[in-house]
C-alpha cells in the first residue's frame, strides 16, 4: 500500500523566491488566479508540479491560498511584499524575511532544531528523515540538498545560532 508522505518543500528557498518574484512581474499586486500562477511558472494546468510549487510557497509564508466564489487565488503575503519584494524594503528588511522564510517550513524547523550549522554527512540526515519523520529515500535526498540551500542563503543574510537557545528557531541579527 503507498503510504503518503509528510508535507515538504519541493524547491529550496532561493528557486521559491524566484517563483514569488515572477508572480510579482507578471501581476503585481492582484490576487492571482490558480491556473495563471502555473502558466507563469511554466507548469501545465493542474499539474502536481503546479500544486506543490503552492504549497512550498505557502509553507515558507511567501504567499496565502484564498478562496474566492469556489475558485482558488493565490495572494503574495504582505510580508513578502513589504520585506523582500519592495523596492523601499532595506537591506536588513530583506536579510530578516530570508531568515524568516528559510526556517518557517515545519520540516525545516525540526532539521534545524536538531542540527542548526552543524548538519552532519546528508546520508545520516537522510536515514533521520527517512526512519524518524517517513519520507522516501528520492524525497529525503532533495530534501536534505534543498535543505542545505535555503540554510546557506539565510545564512549570508545573518542567520546564526543564539547562544542561549542552539539549534532552536530563534534567530540573531549581525
Amino acid at each position: 500500500m503507498w503510504k503518503k508522505e509528510p508535507a515538504h518543500p519541493t524547491v529550496s528557498l532561493p528557486n521559491a523566491l524566484q517563483k514569488v518574484t515572477l508572480l510579482r512581474e507578471a501581476f503585481g499586486s492582484a490576487d492571482i488566479e490558480l491556473a495563471e500562477a502555473f502558466v507563469c511558472w511554466g507548469c501545465k494546468p493542474r499539474s502536481q508540479e503546479g500544486s506543490d510549487l503552492v504549497d512550498t510557497l505557502e509553507s515558507y509564508g511567501l504567499i496565502r491560498c484564498l478562496d474566492s466564489d469556489g475558485e482558488r487565488l493565490l495572494r503574495i503575503s504582505h510580508t513578502t511584499k513589504r520585506d523582500y519584494l519592495d523596492e523601499q524594503a532595506t537591506r536588513e528588511q530583506r536579510s530578516r524575511a530570508i531568515q524568516r522564510f528559510a526556517l518557517k517550513p515545519a520540516i525545516y524547523q525540526v532539521i534545524w532544531e536538531r542540527w542548526a550549522f552543524e548538519l552532519p554527512q546528508d546520508e545520516e540526515v537522510e536515514r533521520f528523515l527517512e526512519k524518524d519523520m517517513g519520507y522516501s529515500a528520492r524525497t529525503s535526498q532533495k530534501l536534505v540538498r534543498d535543505y542545505r540551500a535555503t540554510i546557506d542563503l539565510a545564512r549570508t543574510h545573518g542567520l546564526r545560532v543564539s547562544r542561549v537557545n542552539r539549534g532552536n528557531t530563534v534567530v540573531e541579527n549581525t
